[in-house]
This record gives structure tokens, C-alpha cells and sequence, in this order.
């Protein structure tokens, strides 16, 4: 009869409950939020992982239902706030409890508003947060607009914020040299800004910063009672940026010798006027997307002296803007060449150019 001590087994069960846990967290990782949920019930391991896998997502959605659906009753809605604001709490704690981390915390609001939950966002910052995902689309006005709360940008784990809705970036981050320590990815989309420099003044701290998404944001007009469009964007000292992705901005410059990729559309409400879009620093660039930008900026000019300026551009591509008939372009890198206008396809090319 084969015989195993008492310790070796001990140190056979460890090792299995490990390897079974990083299997387990690895299936979950490349499910989705309510697949996560469904493994949940199959068993107390399945059970134990979901409840510690490291990346949580909320939606007052699974609880209140999409804002389509029939009004609420004040009472029921309060109960249901309660208990939706509970659960994310304790979800939080348990992380904190057990001395575990939480890589991403995802929510989405389309019934409450953030401030219900602000007041636990610290519990994210004690237990390393990395990524965090805001959504909310509740609100009417500047004065609905969920500010957000201090300690996220204090966050020294946080590497990727992303920020959508009626939420509002509050004087005080302009009034403190506020330094993102690791972020690397920043998304915001129909945020509002006390003015057109706070963006600016945000990023400029942003020193390992990769990626910038801005989308539709907004500013504080100078009598602070209404909301405008941004107007400029300017992004200077990031020696470490890869890509920008910008749209409802009219005047865009960039210095970074490092960007790689850019997205530019003006946006609905500058459609038709004309962009500047100043990149000439840029010398290391590799993709340029355009969208909607209006005809007076494309000349042939323009294309002669593209390519000169960015010998390494390997991929254009044109969206809905109104070039010259004719082009003349050469490069011997451009890979990818893409037109399209008012939805139609007029011409799409994809080859080495040598």
C-alpha cells in the first residue's frame, strides 16, 4: 500500500486549492459581468471566487431597471437605493477585510446618482484600486452633475479612469498640483470642466500617461450659468504618450515626440467649421483618423506635406470628409489608405507601398 505522510498531503491540498483558484479567476477573467455571476451557483469554489475575483461591476440597472421603464414610487425607489448602495459597500469591504485587491470597479448609473455611493469611495483607495469606471446619465443640469470626489485622483495604485455623463470635475483639482502617480489611460465623455484649462491643467500631471480619450466634454461658460462646448486642447511635456482620441474640439495641439495615434472629429456641433489641428511635433506619428472635418482643410497642399512632416505615418484614414477629387500622394511607408464620405464608401485601399 502506498503511504503519504500527513504533511505532504497537507501541502498537496494547498497547492490544489491554489492551482484551482488561479484556473477558476482565469475562466472568470475572460467571461463577462452576468456569465461571472451565472458560474457563481455551481458550486462553493465557483461561489468563493466570484465573490474575491478582483474586478467588479455594478449597474442600478439590475435592481431599479432601464429608465424607459414605468416611474418608481418614491418609497420603493429609496428602499431599492438603499439596498443597491448596501450591496456595492459590502462588496468593497469584503476586499478590504481580507486584505485582497480590487483591479477594476466598474459602475453604471442610469437611475440614482453617484453621491449616494461617494462616501465608501475611499475604501477603493485603501485597498489599491487600479482601474475605475464611472457612468452616470442622471441629470438636467450643471447643478445635477456628480462632482467627483478627491480621493480618486489621490489614488497612487490607480493606471486607467474612466469617466462618462453627468459628472463634474470641481475647481479644486485645478487649484492643487494634483499628480496621477501611475495613470496611464484617462477617458472622458460628456464630462463637465469648471473652464478650458482644467483638462489642460489635469494632464500636464499626467507624466506616464498613454492613452487620452476626451469626448464631447464640456466647459462652465465665464458667468458659471451655462455649458459649452470645449473650444481648445493643448497637450505639451508627456514624453511617454502613445494616443489621443479627441472629438467636439476645435482647436487641438500636441507636442510629444512619442504619439503614435490620433483620432480627431470636431464633433455635431462644430461640423462644417473649419479645425486646427496642430501635430507638426509629432514626428514619431504612425495612424491619423479623421472624422467630419470640414473641406476647407484638405487641399493637395496638405497631402504633399503630410507625409514629409511624418515619414513614419503608415495608415490614414478619411471619414466623411470632402477631399479633392484628386490626390497626389507619395510615401513609401503608407500601408493603409481608407476614404469615406457620407456614409459611402468612395474608395479603400490596403496595401505595402514600396
Amino acid at each position: 500500500m502506498f503511504l503519504i505522510s500527513e504533511h505532504k498531503w497537507s501541502l498537496w491540498k494547498i497547492n490544489y486549492r491554489v492551482c484551482q483558484k488561479i484556473i477558476l479567476n482565469r475562466i472568470l477573467s475572460r467571461l463577462q459581468e452576468k456569465d461571472r455571476a451565472r458560474k457563481s451557483v455551481l458550486s462553493k469554489a465557483w461561489l468563493d471566487t466570484w465573490y474575491t475575483f478582483p474586478i467588479l461591476s455594478f449597474s442600478d440597472s439590475k435592481i431599479l431597471g432601464l429608465p424607459q421603464a414605468k416611474p418608481i414610487e418614491d418609497s420603493v425607489r429609496k428602499r431599492k437605493t438603499l439596498e443597491f448602495c448596501d450591496y456595492v459597500k459590502r462588496r468593497m469591504l469584503k476586499f478590504r477585510d481580507q486584505s485582497l485587491t480590487i483591479k477594476e470597479f466598474k459602475l453604471n448609473v442610469l437611475r440614482l446618482e453617484l453621491h449616494h455611493i461617494s462616501k465608501d469611495i475611499n475604501i477603493l483607495v485603501e485597498i489599491g484600486v487600479e482601474v475605475i469606471e464611472y457612468s452616470q446619465w442622471v441629470g438636467h443640469s450643471q447643478y445635477h452633475y456628480y462632482a467627483l470626489p478627491m480621493c480618486v485622483i489621490e489614488a497612487k495604485s490607480l493606471t486607467k479612469l474612466v469617466l462618462e455623463g453627468f459628472i463634474k470635475i470641481d475647481p479644486i483639482f485645478t487649484n492643487h498640483s494634483i499628480k496621477f502617480f501611475s495613470l496611464r489611460e484617462l477617458s472622458l465623455r460628456h464630462v463637465l470642466l469648471v473652464d478650458e484649462h482644467a483638462i489642460n491643467h489635469l494632464i500636464s500631471f499626467c507624466h506616464l500617461i498613454e492613452y487620452i480619450t476626451l469626448d464631447s466634454c464640456k466647459v462652465l461658460s465665464s458667468g458659471g450659468g451655462t455649458r459649452e462646448p470645449m473650444k481648445s486642447l493643448r497637450i505639451s511635456g508627456l514624453q511617454k504618450l502613445k494616443s489621443v482620441d479627441v472629438s467636439g474640439i476645435k482647436y487641438v495641439s500636441i507636442d510629444a515626440s512619442s504619439l503614435e495615434n490620433l483620432c480627431y472629429s470636431p464633433g455635431n456641433q462644430n461640423y462644417g467649421v473649419p479645425s486646427i489641428i496642430d501635430i507638426d511635433r509629432c514626428r514619431n506619428f504612425k495612424e491619423l483618423f479623421l472624422r467630419s472635418v470640414a473641406s476647407t482643410f484638405f487641399t493637395n497642399k496638405w497631402f504633399l506635406e503630410l507625409f514629409p512632416k511624418f515619414p513614419f505615418l503608415e495608415s490614414l484614414k478619411l471619414e466623411n470628409c470632402e477631399i479633392p477629387e484628386r490626390i497626389d500622394i507619395s510615401s513609401v511607408r503608407l500601408k493603409r489608405l481608407e476614404t469615406f464620405y457620407r456614409f459611402h464608401l468612395l474608395h479603400q485601399a490596403s496595401k505595402a507601398l514600396s
